[in-house]
């Protein structure tokens, strides 16, 4: 996977909000915080991204994808690429919402917002690192992380994602159609768990970790983080 295929959505968040912030003629400073939640997750992800493709090889989702179509995998990538313009229009709806927002500069759901905004950056952050953590120890090969939130969920990067986007679209329900936020979300959450998020990443650590894999599945919550059970392997 190439720096650009891996940050080419992120990009598009960053340009698309700065503007639509800008140009917006609702209060600047609820302008002003909107744009910054959005541009911040943007920047950390798209950092993180290059970060892990530079350190490692090429990710084996983009990997399959070549095999698969072969000649065609520029076609598949192209539709992958057009795919990521329409949900990154999707994401930037609350930025327009509150940039454009013809109803009260204060509601209340801004502070509850960014308060779980905050959660949601510092849960995605720590799980991102404890994982670097643990891939860049040499004892980690053939290995499952169970370390700090990874032993309470699969995926704790993904679902304080969620827990982020939550956040954005809270902070966006008291504008002018901001209830549409939500969609944001609800869409996050359909591409973590069902799309390009959890299946192919659980898929590729069963290929490299068998057994230790399907323990980790069947003692570990795949989403939201909850107390360990015990498997058939314990």
């Amino acid at each position: 996977m190439s720096v650009n295929t891996g940050s080419n959505l992120q990009q598009r968040l960053d340009l698309t909000s700065i503007f639509l912030g800008w140009m917006g003629p609702a209060p600047l400073f609820p302008r002003f915080l909107m744009v910054a939640m959005v541009v911040l997750w943007s920047l950390r992800l798209g950092i993180h991204l290059v970060r892990r493709v530079w350190r490692g090889p090429e990710d084996p989702r983009f990997v399959e994808l070549r095999n698969r179509f072969g000649q065609k995998a520029s076609l598949a990538f192209l539709g992958i690429f057009a795919l990521q313009g329409l949900i990154g229009a999707i994401f930037v709806l609350p930025v327009l919402f509150v940039s454009w927002s013809s109803g009260p500069v204060q509601t209340g759901w801004e502070w509850v917002g960014i308060v779980v905004w905050l959660i949601g950056w510092y849960g995605e952050s720590l799980a991102d690192s404890q994982l670097s953590r643990f891939k860049r120890s040499a004892s980690s090969a053939g290995q499952v992380c169970r370390e700090g939130l990874w032993a309470y969920s699969r995926h704790p990067n993904y679902f304080f994602e969620f827990v982020l986007w939550v956040g954005i679209a809270l902070y966006a329900t008291g504008s002018t159609a901001g209830a549409w936020s939500w969609v944001c979300p609800l869409l996050m959450l359909i591409l973590l768990v069902k799309g390009s998020g959890i299946p192919p990443t659980e898929s590729q650590a069963i290929k490299t970790r068998g057994n230790r894999y399907r323990q980790y599945q069947e003692e570990v919550s795949a989403f939201v983080p909850w107390f360990p059970r015990r498997s058939r392997y314990s």
